[in-house]
């Protein structure tokens, strides 16, 4: 993908996960997972969704959910599959998990 394509995707997530973010509470310290249900049985790899958990990183942190993105205060973060469930389209959601 175009490097400026990129950055607008990039900066639409972190928009949609700040606002949708804002009434989360604050954490000093917690673990990420993007889980993504697959739309269908074709080949994928979790690997492929990292820079979107990248980007929702970035939105937490821009609500004041998390203080930085740094190892400090993400201690861990991660990529889940989950396989595609009959009728039902693909998702993403995340999981915000405070260690402290």
């Amino acid at each position: 993908m175009h490097y400026r394509t990129e950055a607008k995707e990039r900066k639409a997530i972190m928009e949609t996960v700040a606002l949708l973010a804002r009434g989360t509470a604050k954490h000093s310290e917690a673990v990420v997972i993007l889980h993504w249900r697959m739309a269908d049985r074709r080949r994928r790899d979790g690997d492929g969704a990292a820079p979107t958990l990248a980007a929702c990183i970035d939105g937490l942190v821009a609500a004041g959910v998390l203080p930085d993105d740094s190892w400090q205060f993400v201690r861990h973060s991660g990529i889940t599959c989950h396989p595609p469930e009959p009728d039902q389209p693909g998702a993403l959601w995340l999981a915000i998990d405070p260690t402290t």
